[in-house]
């Protein structure tokens, strides 16, 4: 199974939906195909970041407030490529 697919069908059992749903699109958005397939495996332990780890970005100064600046963040990109 592709990273993406294995991202598809996480976010489908957490959500309860119907494991058949298929996405309406899907692209990636990295430099390559290699980087953008293991994007998957990075968002899915979101929750398991620490701040020591969010502090090498030097964006934030707490873990809650680099959490809410990345889901604003992707909520954005997410409802803008949701567009058809």
């Amino acid at each position: 199974m592709q990273p993406i697919e294995r991202f598809w069908q996480s976010f489908l059992a957490v959500t309860g939906r119907d494991s058949s749903t298929r996405p309406v699109e899907c692209f990636h958005f990295d430099r390559s195909e290699q980087v953008a397939d293991a994007l998957p495996d990075l968002v899915l332990p979101f929750r398991e970041v620490t701040f020591d780890l969010c502090r090498r970005e030097g964006e934030d100064d707490t873990l809650a407030s680099w959490q809410r600046g990345h889901v604003s963040f992707f909520t954005a990109e997410g409802r803008d490529g949701l567009r058809v």
